[in-house]
C-alpha cells in the first residue's frame, strides 16, 4: 500500500530474499559447500554482512564464472530454490499477494528470490480510496481475519496502517473509532486507503467502489463513443 501512494520512490518491480535451508547451529548445506570455499568466515557473518548492505566482499571472492549444481554435494543441491521452515508462512503470504520465483537464489545458503510488479501485487489492484469518518458509536474490531480490511493513513514521513471490518466501509467514507484515528494519526475528512486483509475476502471492497470509481466508469464510456465516432 505504501508502494503504491508513492510509486515515484520506487522502481515498477519489487523483489523479497527469501531466507535458505540451514539447522538449528546456524550452518548452511549451500554455504559449506560453495561459500566456505571463497570466504575466511562462518556463514552466520557472511550473511549478515551481506544483510547490512556490505555486498562488495560478495563480488571480490565469489568466481568470475557459471557454477554448475551437479559438481555441488547432494546436500547442497537439495537446498537450492527452497526456503527456512520459519520463513515458509512469509513465502505464502507473498504468494497469495502475486509475487513469483524469479529463478534467482542467493549465492550464501539458496533461498528463492521472488518478484512482482506493483500494479500486480494484490493489496495494491483490490485497495479503494475513501475519507475517515471518526464516530463516537463503538464498533466491533473482533471480526475474523477474511472480514476485516487494511487501511493506511497514506503519510509518506509517518505511514501507519492497522484493520477495521469491512462493514464499516461505505461508498464515499469508512467509519472508524477515535482509538483507530489517534493510531493512523488522522481526523474525519483525511484520505486513507483500504485493502483486503485476506485473499478471496467474504465481502470484496472492490465491489464497494464509490463515486469516484463510477465517474471514472461514465468518462471512459463517454471517451469510447466520441472515440467511434470520430469526435474530439
Amino acid at each position: 500500500m505504501y508502494l503504491d501512494d508513492f510509486r515515484k520512490n520506487f522502481s515498477d518491480k519489487v523483489i523479497a530474499e527469501m531466507r535458505g535451508v540451514s539447522d538449528k547451529e546456524g550452518r548452511s548445506p549451500l554455504w559449506d559447500a560453495l561459500g566456505s570455499k571463497f570466504f575466511d568466515m562462518e556463514f552466520i557473518r557472511a550473511d549478515m554482512l551481506s544483510g547490512l548492505g556490505n555486498k562488495s566482499f560478495i563480488a571480490e571472492l565469489m568466481p568470475k564464472y557459471p557454477i554448475y549444481l551437479p559438481m555441488l554435494p547432494d546436500a547442497a543441491r537439495a537446498v537450492v530454490g527452497m526456503v527456512h521452515e520459519n520463513t515458509r508462512p512469509a513465502l505464502k503470504m507473498l504468494q497469495a499477494e502475486g509475487f513469483n520465483f524469479n529463478g534467482m537464489v542467493d549465492i550464501f545458503d539458496g533461498g528463492p528470490v521472488v518478484e512482482a510488479f506493483i500494479n500486480t501485487i494484490r493489496s495494491v489492484r483490490e485497495s479503494i480510496n475513501r475519507h475517515a469518518m471518526v464516530v463516537s458509536k463503538p464498533i466491533n474490531l473482533d471480526v475474523p481475519p477474511e472480514q476485516r480490511a487494511m487501511i493506511s493513513n497514506r503519510s509518506f514521513r509517518n505511514f501507519r496502517v492497522t484493520t477495521v471490518p469491512m462493514d464499516c466501509i461505505g461508498p464515499d467514507t469508512v467509519r472508524i473509532t477515535r482509538e483507530v484515528a489517534d493510531a493512523l494519526q488522522v481526523e474525519s475528512g483525511d484520505p486513507v486507503r483500504l485493502a483486503p486483509l485476506k485473499e478471496g475476502s467474504l465481502s470484496p471492497i472492490h465491489n464497494l467502489r464509490g463515486q469516484d470509481d463510477e465517474d471514472d466508469r461514465i468518462l471512459d464510456r463517454v471517451r469510447n463513443y466520441h472515440n467511434r465516432h470520430g469526435q474530439d
